[in-house]
């Protein structure tokens, strides 16, 4: 790391602490390369940690080999917080680095502590946490009774719109990789892919979804049409 992003990492820490309870006073920041994993689903919730920087991402392991991911985590949010609030102090799920991160890490006492001596500390972490399962219920919700083609479709929206660039628009996950993000296995994946080819709503290039500016209005129109009915 250079000079200058040590001092921006500093300056971002120190301001992250300014939220935190004065309780909190031992803490160690950690960082973690991307691919590495911050806990497994199964362990004893030990810690707390609060990302300062980079993305994470919350999954769980089917036992046929596929990958759900549940959500990603980002700059300003706690993990373990579900456990250690719900008093289950055994991690619901397994969390990966999945850029470089840096985290403050706290100790799962060290926590239950403050938020039992702050009430500011308190309101703020389940603030956080409602967020979180707001965001992942409503997600839930709007996907979970859609066909596999209706999900890569609404994915594929999504990834356009949130990576606002010229068109055509590569989408270079593998296949693995979009199924753990949409939820479901990767042979559903190829199925739904193949399908939306067939409607030509999408293009296959050298393995990777292709999606032009007409691709992109075709599936909004086709989502549109989905509301409707």
């Amino acid at each position: 790391m250079t000079g200058a992003h040590n001092y921006m990492l500093k300056t971002e820490i120190e301001r992250m602490m300014t939220r935190l309870s004065s309780s909190l006073t031992t803490r160690k920041t950690v960082t973690l390369n991307r691919g590495e994993i911050v806990f497994y689903k199964g362990d004893v919730t030990t810690h707390i940690y609060l990302m300062v920087a980079g993305q994470a991402t919350v999954q769980n392991i089917h036992s046929d080999g596929n990958i759900f991911h549940i959500s990603s985590i980002t700059s300003g949010s706690f993990l373990g917080d579900l456990e250690a609030i719900s008093g289950n102090l055994i991690n619901a799920t397994t969390v990966v680095a999945q850029t470089d991160c840096t985290m403050l890490k706290f100790s799962t006492n060290d926590f239950l502590k403050a938020l039992t001596l702050d009430n500011e500390f308190l309101l703020l972490v389940s603030r956080l946490l409602a967020q979180k399962m707001y965001h992942e219920c409503f997600h839930l919700g709007d996907t979970l009774y859609k066909k596999g083609s209706d999900k890569l479709m609404l994915y594929i929206i999504k990834a356009c719109k949130k990576e606002q660039v010229n068109f055509p628009l590569i989408i270079r996950k593998t296949r693995q990789g979009i199924a753990s993000e949409v939820g479901v296995s990767v042979k559903t994946i190829n199925r739904a892919i193949k399908s939306l080819c067939d409607q030509q709503l999408i293009n296959v290039i050298n393995g990777k979804i292709n999606i032009s500016t007409q691709d992109y209005q075709s599936l909004l129109d086709m989502a549109n049409q989905g509301n409707n009915h």
